[in-house]
């Protein structure tokens, strides 16, 4: 059945031009994988805690707000599968499914909760306020994923675990939070991704 638009039916999209379609989402989340994979490795450790600070996170939020929530997720699944399957792109070059088991295992698996979280958000209010509830609410979920498995790898009570897996990245994630704010209204100013690129085929999010 075709997609009525205005007076004119737009029918379904015929072989060539889907598969091309499809072939570039493809290359899409090929490249969101990489752009986390590179930022991992741009990791620097910090005193007082056993994980390491990186553009990771803020990579990931970019790929919510470029790919939106359905893709994004396909994205950071990708990316964490790969990971877990023992391809180094963790940071400084990790991989494998123990890393996963460690104390930075929480926050790669809220990824991609939270890059839907983030592209969402960005879909339904792609303004500047849009992209800095998203990239709170999303770093709120990492947040929760990184205590919860370290609350559960450790006899470290819920205070404890924030006090290192929250409290020393505070400053940073406000500060990664302003800079996805000026990348979102950015990619939106310039018309290079805007909320009705996401594909309702891959998101479920038609209405």
């Amino acid at each position: 059945m075709g997609m009525s638009t205005g007076d004119s039916t737009v029918g379904p999209l015929a072989p060539e031009a889907t598969f091309a379609h499809t072939g570039l989402q493809a290359i899409h989340l090929l490249l969101a994988v990489a752009a986390v994979a590179a930022a991992a490795q741009l990791a620097v450790p910090i005193p007082g805690t056993p994980i390491p600070v990186s553009l990771q996170d803020l990579t990931m939020l970019g790929v919510g707000v470029v790919l939106g929530p359905g893709r994004g997720v396909a994205a950071m699944a990708a990316y964490v599968a790969l990971g877990a399957m023992g391809a180094p792109v963790f940071s400084n070059g990790h991989g494998g499914f123990p890393w996963l088991l460690g104390p930075t295992g929480g926050y790669l698996a809220a990824y991609p909760a939270a890059c839907w979280v983030m592209g969402r958000v960005w879909m339904k209010w792609s303004h500047w306020l849009g992209a800095l509830a998203g990239a709170l609410l999303a770093q709120c979920v990492i947040y929760v994923g990184a205590v919860t498995q370290l609350v559960s790898l450790t006899s470290q009570g819920v205070v404890a675990a924030v006090g290192v897996a929250v409290v020393p990245f505070l400053a940073g994630a406000l500060f990664k939070t302003a800079l996805l704010v000026v990348f979102a209204t950015s990619v939106q100013w310039f018309g290079r991704a805007t909320p009705s690129e996401e594909d309702p085929r891959l998101s479920g999010d038609a209405e």
